[in-house]
């Protein structure tokens, strides 16, 4: 009953202080809360012999773990505007050090864990950059479980939190040189996410496309919408490591269109070009080299032509980068 009555309270002062939220906001950081909580529950959360604790059950808490962290912190920001974070942080660092210390038993126990489980949340919120250990405790007293944090999905999770953390603490600051820091951070923070996605193994082109929205918004976010073209290009790099002869025709087909959408948006860029000219000139070899000895006149003429313009291709893109010279006797077709 008591715990009903918490989070009734909770609700109430969660709507109240809400209020004067926008509803961009809103939306913003309503996104950011789902992305942390599916990335919280992709999490391999292991106990202590190592044990996958992958059950529904525990996955459902994460959702009221989550809700109660985003409630708490809304109502502590409410209600604080910083003028100078460091000596507000360094006094909450010091009472969590000072928690880390005890050892309780029984009912105080419980009560040392809540405690901690809201310094850990307000550290947190207070420095986002470097929030990871906080989170990964965090899911210590939760669940009683660790993350391994060299895993993937622990590190979209850690990007995520941080995200969230600093949508909840926006505009909190007053000084120029907090807003600055603050500004700064997360920008940095939303452009490690874009290298996050570059970075990902392939699993569809459709997700392909959806992660490529993603960094589009990320890097607005980021201040950084000059760097696109990184997106596309870092991305067909990374895709291109796929055997060639292994790779279906509609993945090679996404990997040009990535190129030729960096091309677009920087047509002078050396790596851009580069690229370009090796994925024609694979192309037009991987072509070439599928010839068979009882091929048909046709068939030959065929693969030949189609050869000859992905060669004409490379060698354009040769040329931008004076590297035409040096490759052009390859790229003919006797």
């Amino acid at each position: 009953m008591k715990n009903i009555i918490h989070v009734i309270i909770f609700l109430f002062f969660y709507l109240f202080f809400s209020s004067g939220i926008s509803a961009q906001e809103r939306l913003s950081q309503s996104e950011n809360f789902n992305n942390l909580l599916q990335s919280l529950k992709k999490l391999p959360l292991l106990d202590e012999n190592g044990v996958n604790h992958n059950l529904p059950e525990l996955r459902n808490e994460i959702d009221s773990k989550l809700n109660y962290a985003q409630t708490y912190l809304t109502i502590q920001l409410s209600g604080l505007v910083l003028s100078d974070s460091s000596d507000y942080f360094e006094k909450k660092l010091k009472e969590l050090r000072e928690l880390e210390g005890k050892k309780l038993k029984g009912k105080d126990s419980i009560i040392l864990l809540n405690e901690k489980e809201k310094l850990y949340l307000l550290t947190s919120v207070l420095r986002p950059f470097n929030s990871d250990t906080c989170l990964f405790k965090l899911i210590k007293i939760w669940f009683d479980v660790t993350v391994p944090v060299a895993f993937t999905s622990a590190q979209e999770c850690a990007i995520n939190y941080k995200i969230w953390l600093y949508e909840l603490g926006e505009n909190r600051f007053i000084k120029e040189k907090e807003v600055k820091y603050f500004t700064m951070r997360k920008e940095a923070l939303y452009f490690k996410k874009v290298q996050y996605y570059d970075d990902l193994p392939y699993k569809s082109i459709f997700l392909e496309k959806l992660n490529l929205e993603k960094s589009k918004k990320l890097l607005s976010l980021s201040g950084r919408d000059s760097l696109e073209y990184i997106s596309y290009l870092n991305r067909s790099i990374k895709l291109s490591a796929f055997n060639l002869n292994s790779r279906t025709d509609s993945l090679t087909k996404f990997i040009e269109e990535l190129l030729l959408k960096a091309y677009e948006l920087k047509p002078t860029q050396y790596s851009i070009n580069y690229n370009l000219f090796i994925f024609y000139y694979n192309e037009g070899a991987t072509l070439m080299r599928s010839i068979e000895y009882d091929i048909s006149e046709k068939e030959l003429d065929r693969i030949q032509e189609k050869a000859k313009k992905l060669f004409e291709k490379a060698l354009y893109h040769a040329e931008k980068i004076g590297l035409a010279d040096k490759y052009r006797d390859r790229l003919k077709v006797d």
